[in-house]
């Protein structure tokens, strides 16, 4: 049975079985995946523009992606402008930068799962807490949970023999990222 993030003299621990770290290591390597799937830059830009390899901005002549996944726009939102121009040109500057730092996280996460006892430094809990929060809000995109309403009857659902459908089982998933995330962050502010 998991055991939350607890802060200690040795750093950050946690106690989780392998199902679930299993659980929580496969669901960052999806969102990860769905990242690298659908925002990832040309071939022929990275290799034709060395501004672009060197900083991450995309040249003006590339196309930015528009990206029909829900998720992918949750996690990469757009910013809200009147100017459409302006939105466009803000993307263009930053929205690769953005999407190598989620996964350079999500990745390093990965590995910081695989510890065996896990024990971990503040600055790998940020990292970890940030991935976590991808990880969620991804769930929380495919929940559909746009408001108070919709995550307190998300909330409700706590036992696994209550759940009867593929949307019930991803509740209980998305509730137990959120203790996981709780427990980290509580954790991580007793360090600071």
């Amino acid at each position: 049975m998991a055991r939350g993030f607890k802060s200690t003299a040795a750093g950050i621990v946690a106690g989780f079985d392998a199902g679930e770290i299993g659980l929580l290591r496969e669901l960052l390597a999806d969102v990860a995946e769905l990242l690298e799937n659908d925002v990832a830059a040309p071939e022929s830009a990275t290799t034709s523009d060395p501004l672009w390899a060197l900083t991450g901005m995309v040249p003006e002549s590339v196309g930015l992606h528009e990206s029909e996944d829900a998720v992918v726009q949750r996690l990469i939102p757009t910013v809200a402008s009147s100017d459409a121009e302006e939105s466009a040109e803000y993307r263009r500057l930053t929205e690769q930068s953005l999407v190598s730092a989620k996964l350079g996280h999500l990745k390093s996460s990965i590995e910081i799962l695989e510890r065996t006892p896990l024990v971990i430094s503040t600055d790998e809990a940020v990292v970890l807490s940030k991935s976590l929060n991808s990880a969620r809000l991804a769930l929380a995109e495919r929940l559909d949970i746009k408001d108070e309403k919709d995550a307190e009857s998300i909330y409700m659902m706590v036992d696994h023999s209550d759940a009867s459908t593929d949307r019930d089982q991803m509740a209980l998933v998305y509730n137990f990222v959120s203790w996981v995330q709780e427990s980290l962050m509580n954790a991580l502010l007793k360090r600071m």
